[in-house]
């Protein structure tokens, strides 16, 4: 018995089998094929859906973040006309309750000074 490789798979056949084989391994790879279009084409939906939630989670953490430092500003601006208007009156500034603290959690410490800095900025001073 005489065994011939399939040219499309690689399987050994016998020689009178190896036409009837290949002819059926052509179908089966044209349909593996359209599978693995149809598996890529869902591959890069999935991968376009998760960049798109990427993105969308980072703006709502941008938005939130502006909506935080916007209250901020509102409450400094506030205490700023109560210490004005105290001040107008003739009255001590020590009397009122001291300013709002900020938020400062999205800041980066410094290593060198302790100072808290945005994150794209550098600290650019050095221990003596």
């Amino acid at each position: 018995m005489d065994l011939v490789p399939c040219s499309l798979c690689g399987r050994n056949f016998a020689s009178d089998r190896v036409e009837r084989h290949e002819k059926a391994c052509a179908k089966l790879a044209k349909a593996d094929a359209k599978h693995q279009k149809r598996v890529a084409k869902a591959e890069a939906k999935k991968r376009e859906l998760e960049l798109f939630k990427k993105k969308e989670e980072k703006i709502k953490k941008q938005t939130s973040r502006w909506r935080a430092q916007h209250e901020e500003l509102q409450q400094a601006l506030k205490y700023m006309r109560k210490v004005k208007k105290v001040q107008q009156m003739g009255g001590d500034i020590r009397m009122i309750e001291p300013p709002p603290q900020s938020n400062t959690d999205h800041l980066v410490p410094c290593p060198y000074c302790n100072r808290k800095y945005a994150p794209s900025m550098i600290c650019y001073t050095r221990v003596s």
